[in-house]
């Protein structure tokens, strides 16, 4: 650590040991009688964001090159890896040069830079970043730049020679390639050497990150969601509630610990070795199936997503050709599946159809392509068995080889590698991922009832 940065922590501590030992108004009285340069320099100190920190949410004193804040969801880690980084900038590599890597480029605009916890939200008065989205980068006053990367883009951080970085959500990541990357791109040598800002939720499936825990001149900094006091009273108690009862979500995203996975199914790496390698487009491989179907897990509400996929069938095989989930309406959905329907399927192709609860669904949307002047096969589906032990069923085919995946969808695959046995969101996509693989690979068909709807032939 620089003589500066530890003289700037030195002075926050100081400042607030004042306060906890001379009260607000003795405190106050204090510093009234200090020479005009020091008060300036405590008013500035306790309005720079890193002196509102949590002790969870410090800087750590002890020599680290990687700094890891795992912890709950709202715990506050966005907070202290941004305001850190911001100390960085600042006081340890001014006119350095920095790397910034998050999932997406949303998520790190949004999130990173912009967000309520971001850069430039968390930066000192005197040392606010200008974030120049033309550039792909943030730069801060005093010269310090940091790069902005994507998880996805593992190859594009090979490059780089760094001093410092942030990577947030690692558990979201694709890769783990992309963490090697980034680690050996912050290589620049420097007085201070180099330092590496890592915050995450943990998440069992993905053991890579897990590990980083336990590499040399590392600091783990953890917490539960309920150790930040700034978040609304019914949700902090809600989110007490949720602990108590003591489930696998709960003990990743509000307890902030890693699990071992007692209901674990697909994992990243299970992912990554079910990817179909062609230099084929998908509209082209979709061509070399043997047959193509739709399978549709339409909105059950509001804040459902209409689960919409496009399998094949090929080699006895069920390959995953193309996810086109959104949210839609349950008009637009349909409307959807119709054009889908259109651009992808052939004949004797069929579409499979969940009912959940929707009874007059098929028929409805069996008009619809007949209106369209599509003769494809609706196959209602109206499952007896729950949600988990469908995606067992379905993960049984996957690690018996009989299941490969075109376009690798992220939200698809966020769904899968987080399902457990007690959630309490709907999996849509993967709900019509599990229902079009049992499908086609499934010899016991009474594990769902089918019945193809038909209103005659054209």
């Amino acid at each position: 650590m620089s003589k500066a940065l530890d003289d700037y922590l030195d002075l926050i501590e100081f400042v607030r040991d004042q306060t906890l030992f001379l009260g607000v108004d003795g405190f106050w009285a204090w510093l009234s009688d200090q020479d005009e340069e020091f008060r300036e320099a405590i008013i500035a100190v306790m309005q720079d964001p890193a002196f509102t920190l949590e002790p969870h949410q410090t800087f750590p004193r002890e020599a680290a090159r990687i700094i890891f804040y795992r912890m709950g969801r709202g715990a506050g880690k966005t907070h202290a890896a941004s305001t850190n980084t911001n100390l960085l900038a600042k006081y340890v590599y001014p006119g350095g040069f920095g790397i910034l890597v998050g999932p997406t480029v949303q998520h790190v605009r949004e999130t990173m830079i912009e967000g309520v916890s971001g850069l430039i939200a968390t930066a000192p008065a005197d040392c606010i970043p200008l974030y120049r989205p033309h550039y792909n980068r943030v730069e801060w006053p005093n010269g310090t730049r940091a790069m902005i990367m994507t998880a996805d883009n593992k190859e594009g951080i090979r490059g780089p020679s760094l001093n410092f970085g942030w990577g947030d959500e690692l558990t979201k990541w694709q890769h783990s390639a992309t963490f090697d990357n980034m680690f050996r791109a912050i290589r620049e040598k420097h007085e201070h050497g180099t330092k590496l800002i890592l915050t995450t939720s943990p998440l069992r499936a993905q053991e890579w990150v897990k590990a980083i825990e336990s590499r040399p001149n590392t600091v783990v900094k953890t917490a539960p969601s309920t150790a930040n006091p700034h978040q609304d009273e019914d949700h902090l108690a809600e989110l007490a509630a949720e602990a108590k009862i003591g489930s696998l979500k709960a003990r990743e995203e509000v307890l902030g610990e890693w699990t071992t996975g007692e209901s674990q199914l697909w994992s990243r790496k299970d992912l990554d070795e079910m990817e179909v390698e062609t230099n084929l487009l998908p509209k082209d491989y979709a061509a070399t199936c043997s047959r193509r179907f739709l399978s549709i897990d339409p909105s059950g509400g509001v804040h459902d997503e209409f689960g919409m996929l496009l399998f094949g069938a090929k080699h006895k095989q069920a390959i995953m050709l193309n996810d086109f989930s959104e949210h839609f309406s349950l008009n637009a959905g349909y409307e959807k599946v119709v054009s889908l329907a259109k651009d992808n399927l052939k004949p004797g192709d069929f579409i499979l159809f969940e009912l959940n609860g929707q009874r007059s669904g098929p028929l409805l949307l069996r008009k619809m392509l007949i209106e369209a002047g599509l003769n494809f096969r609706v196959i209602e589906v109206d499952a007896q068995k729950s949600k988990y032990a469908r995606a067992e069923e379905a993960f049984l085919h996957c690690k018996m080889g009989k299941v490969a995946i075109l376009s690798r969808s992220s939200k698809l695959e966020d769904q899968l590698v987080g399902w457990e046995a007690d959630m309490k969101t709907s999996p849509d996509r993967g709900d019509a991922f599990t229902q079009g693989v049992n499908h086609l690979l499934s010899t016991d068909k009474k594990k769902g009832r089918f019945k193809v709807i038909s209103l005659g032939r054209l």
